[in-house]
């Protein structure tokens, strides 16, 4: 094999709290970035090919660095990124699939910051330790400016896809492609060569071996791409390395063959361009990333911040909607969302994971957990701000006079309001207590559970209306679902106490236009459900499991108990690409214990069917099943006392669906759809999801999706943790798979998470799969229409903000731009032809339009017709604009 040049790639990977806690974390990258640039200036007049050169993988380092940099320092590093000594990666953190278009795009906005201010381009990405990388990414990158993708991926609990190493072309969903550099795990320059030994002699001996590995993959590029840290005992967050370049050096000097030399990831794009561009495999898919489970070692927080990312969209969307705002109000968003993208990072917990009271474990846990918490906290006062200022309510008033509504979704909405009495006969009003309504604290609150509910109340797409309280009407029941019941209000009560003994109660029945829930009222068994409109039995009359039911899953303790059933690490034979999942490990899957009650709760347009269950691994456990007479989505809720468990262990709710082999699946990734198995890169994850909403199981005549608004991972076709399998068989009635906790992996995660967690899922049957619709249904389960009182209110009014047209058009996100003038929305196209949309922006007159970047540079500028918005929009791209008004 003919290697005439390794190229090393010098870095710090950025852990947002794995090896240390965030804030001494924070510190020390700050620190590397000075002592990379003190081994810049001691090397400074070394042999050209041995000079070494430092990579910021990430743009967090460098902004937090800026902060504290003088004069001397930011004229030394811009020196050295010009003499190409320095490197800067684009993105500002390593991400994971939980990121949404709008939080991908935030993530370059660094970069653009840093390309103006040093006066550079930065045209490379590093993805390192992440095991993918959402697919809608690639067309954010390419209309980033950037050029090259390097993915380093640690197959410690994951895997890798296609060969590697190699270079390849990865298509993006619109059909355009970027170069990927599919490198080696990061530090496998120190793993192969043994740097820490610092010798020549064993370097010479790691080469020979690592020459045999690419023998054994068909190496075909007469270079070699490595990196390293600062290993031994520094793999992550660590600081530069002397004592590396001191011995490649050292190898160069005495002539070894071949050449090692140091390259920041421009100079590794410079190498790759070299050679023929027509030799590189293409792909095209998306990369589901195996380490995502690690979200569900967290559900409590994971819940909150997903809960987050509607209530910043409603208030971008509200101050983009207004010609003036107060100047603060920008600050708080920017911090909203640093706080919420911080928490979607890649670290999921320490490595100390194992020591669960580890004081640094504990310490990393509550600096991770703050991320979630105050993201939320500051987009609550983001949101009622602007609600406050569109009901145009003073500081201090009287009473409330009525009720506001918005509806920020591309749906018509139609719902009920729940008014409690005291807001009608309340006789002063102040701006403080508007900001603790319980109603914006929990889905489940008290006031709106109990309050008298008015209407209904239609809300056109994109509007808001505002109704006095005496034009509200009470809902009148309705008659569309129906409740059939054995049991008297008294005996479901008292069905499950322990006096009553040989009872045998009878069964029960939801019906809505759409469904019929059967149920057993003894054990609460969900028996039958059928789908009305499709003469469809949805769960398989012998199915071991039934609709939404909890499974309990741990390693067999019979065989084996601890994660080394799951995963062996054995990093000797990690290097070679070959992972240590034991995909044979034996389950133990169990049901509920025990029925603890079932009773059914009737609304004047809905029913729910409440359970509880003794469960394992739980204390108090509660299920709610509510099916409504205007929509076929049925509302799904969950509320656990979760014990402190730390031996491996999941929580599924299964939903078995009958339906012949053969079937497809969707799921989106950052509102993109993707088709499993025909849109997956080759070796990525197909065991489970991170889903940004939605995964759908479908014939070609009918289907069922589940949203996932609170909880994100799912499961596709049976339990396939850890089975590592190449595809996803379409055997006969399948399994769509919730999975909303686990605490599997060894590292990276949190050992338990006890204490009490509510989640919220939807489910719907459909017919053939629709990627419009089911990203419309899983925007209306997870924004909620929101509601203020209004302060004065004489009469009924209702505007529209915009007006959206073009099949398959759905707006992504809308905010004021960051260079304060006009706005950014962002749109994509979900049919699979070009479409031609406008966007109409209601009383207000456009003066310019351009096309921009995800980071909001201007393109090109579009002419107005009829102030609109006139575009051909590609399929499955996201498209940017920035209006000026």
């Amino acid at each position: 094999m003919n290697i005439k040049e390794i190229l090393v790639l010098h870095h710090s990977h950025f852990d947002l709290g794995y090896t240390h806690s965030q804030p001494i974390l924070w510190e020390m990258q700050r620190e590397f970035i000075d002592q990379a640039l003190d081994m810049l200036d001691k090397t400074q007049d070394w042999p050209e090919i041995s000079k070494p050169r430092w990579t910021c993988e990430v743009t967090a380092q460098v902004m937090k660095w800026l902060k504290t940099a003088n004069l001397e320092k930011f004229k030394k590093f811009k020196k050295y990124l010009h003499e190409k000594r320095i490197g800067i990666s684009a993105m500002e953190y390593c991400g994971t699939p939980g990121y949404n278009i709008e939080q991908w795009s935030r993530l370059l906005y660094n970069a653009k910051f840093l390309e103006d201010l040093f006066e550079i381009k930065i045209k490379t990405v590093n993805q390192h330790d992440v095991n993918g990388l959402a697919w809608p990414m690639v067309d954010l990158m390419i209309d980033s400016g950037i050029k090259l993708l390097t993915m380093a991926v640690n197959i410690h609990f994951g895997g890798n896809v296609g060969i590697r190493p190699s270079v390849f072309r990865w298509e993006s969903p619109s059909g355009r492609d970027i170069l990927v550099m599919n490198g080696q795990q990061y530090t496998m320059f120190d793993q192969f060569f043994y740097s820490w030994e610092d010798s020549i002699e064993r370097m010479a001996d790691g080469l020979k071996e690592y020459i045999w590995f690419l023998e054994q993959k068909q190496y075909k590029y007469d270079f070699v791409y490595l990196t390293t840290t600062n290993t031994a005992g520094a793999w992550d967050n660590s600081s530069p390395n002397m004592a590396v370049a001191k011995l490649i050096k050292k190898w160069n000097n005495q002539k070894n063959d071949p050449v090692i030399r140091y390259v920041t990831p421009e100079l590794l794009l410079e190498r790759i361009l070299k050679l023929p561009a027509d030799k590189h495999l293409l792909y095209k898919g998306d990369w589901p990333d195996f380490w995502s489970f690690g979200a569900a070692s967290s559900a409590r927080e994971t819940a909150i911040n997903l809960g987050t990312k509607p209530r910043l969209y409603i208030s971008d969307f509200l101050r983009a909607s207004r010609d003036i705002e107060e100047p603060y109000l920008a600050d708080i968003s920017k911090r909203a969302w640093w706080h919420l993208n911080a928490y979607d990072e890649h670290t999921w917990g320490n490595s100390w994971s194992m020591h669960h009271d580890h004081p640094n474990t504990t310490a990393q846990w509550h600096f991770k957990a703050h991320l979630a918490r105050e993201a939320r906290e500051l987009s609550e006062y983001l949101l009622i701000h602007e609600l406050e200022v569109l009901a145009k309510n003073p500081v201090q008033g009287g009473g409330f006079k009525g009720m506001l509504l918005v509806n920020t979704t591309g749906s018509e909405r139609i719902c009920h309001v729940p008014v409690p009495d005291l807001w009608k006969i309340q006789k002063k009003s102040v701006r403080y207590s508007r900001f603790t309504f319980a109603r914006h604290l929990t889905n489940f609150s008290y006031d709106a559970i109990t309050a008298p509910c008015y209407g209904p109340v239609t809300i056109k797409p994109f509007s808001w209306k505002i109704i006095p309280f005496d034009q509200l009407k009470p809902v009148c029941p309705s008659k569309k679902v129906t409740v059939h019941d054995n049991l008297t209000q008294i005996e479901q009560k008292t069905l499950f106490d322990k006096s009553l003994k040989n009872r045998v109660p009878g069964d029960g029945y939801i019906e809505s236009p759409w469904y019929k829930l059967e149920y057993c009222c003894k054990t609460g068994r969900i028996t039958q459900l059928f789908d009305k409109k499709r003469d469809w039995d949805i769960i398989p009359p012998d199915s071991e499991y039934t609709f939404f039911e909890v499974i309990h899953e741990q390693p067999d303790p019979l065989y084996d108990s601890e994660r080394t059933a799951l995963y062996d690490r054995d990093i000797s034979i990690e290097k070679l690409d070959i992972p240590c999942w034991k995909t044979d490990w034996k389950a133990r899957r169990q049901h509920a214990v025990l029925p603890k009650g079932c009773h059914v709760e009737e609304g004047e347009t809905s029913a729910t069917l409440v359970l509880e269950f003794e469960v394992v691994g739980v204390d108090g456990f509660q299920q709610r099943i509510t099916l409504h007479d205007n929509t076929p989505v049925i509302d799904l809720g969950v509320c656990l006392m979760k014990k402190d468990i730390r031996t491996p262990e999941s929580l599924y709710f299964v939903f078995p669906l009958n339906i012949e082999q053969g079937w497809s699946s969707h799921y989106d990734t950052s509102g993109v759809p993707v088709e499993i198995g025909a849109q997956h890169l080759p070796g990525c994850c197909r065991d489970w999801f991170m889903v940004n909403s939605y995964a759908s199981i479908h014939t070609s005549s009918k289907g069922a999706t589940l949203y996932c608004p609170e909880a994100p991972m799912v499961q596709i076709g049976d339990f396939n943790f850890a089975r590592k399998n190449p595809l996803i068989e379409r055997r006969q009635n399948p399994l769509l798979l919730a999975w909303p906790l686990n605490n599997c992996w060894d590292t990276n995660f949190r050992a338990s998470q006890p204490g009490y967690i509510m989640l919220r899922y939807a489910f719907r049957t459909h017919g053939p799969f629709d990627p419009e619709r089911a990203c419309n249904e899983g925007q209306i389960v997870s924004t909620p229409v929101e509601y203020q009182m209004v302060v004065d209110c004489e009469k009924e009014k209702e505007k529209e903000f915009i007006k959206i047209a073009g099949d398959g058009i759905h707006l992504q996100h809308i905010k004021r731009a960051e260079n304060g003038i006009g706005i950014i929305i962002r749109l994509i196209c979900l049919k699979n032809y070009p479409v031609y949309g406008n966007i109409k922006f209601i009383e207000r007159k456009i003066s310019k339009i351009f096309v921009v970047s995800p980071v909001e540079e201007d393109k090109h500028e579009l002419l107005s017709a009829d102030n609109k918005l006139n575009y051909k929009f590609v399929p499955f791209r996201i498209t940017s604009f920035r209006i000026v008004f």
